[in-house]
């Protein structure tokens, strides 16, 4: 995939996670970081589909790179989730020990920080 591609996806993404935030906090009344993070992992699962359904027909795919950019940006679970709901990605070692790794971070992070979603 070219660079441009590239780019649409990547600005695409931030627009349905902006999204996501959005209506989970307009709608649903949550605190700030609850929506936050809903938003990204939800996102984080529609990508997961996106790139399941595009791996069937051949197309151009989500680059792993970008999956593991919105793990890191706290899409861990919805990554997870969605190699599960649409069996993506789950025989493939490096992406799961990756998503584990980052998830185990993010994990010590938050509890160190004192992190919470009230």
């Amino acid at each position: 995939m070219n660079a441009q591609k590239h780019y649409t996806l990547y600005i695409l993404a931030l627009g349905v996670t902006a999204l996501l935030i959005w209506l989970s906090n307009t709608y649903l009344s949550l605190s700030k970081n609850l929506s936050i993070i809903i938003g990204i992992n939800a996102a984080a699962l529609l990508f997961m589909g996106f790139d399941k359904a595009r791996s069937e027909t051949g197309k151009f795919r989500i680059p792993e790179k970008m999956l593991f950019i919105w793990a890191i940006a706290g899409g861990t679970i919805g990554i997870f989730l969605g190699s599960q709901i649409f069996n993506h990605k789950t025989r493939k070692a490096s992406f799961n020990f990756i998503l584990f790794l980052i998830f185990a971070i993010q994990v010590f992070l938050f509890r160190k920080m004192g992190f919470s979603i009230h």
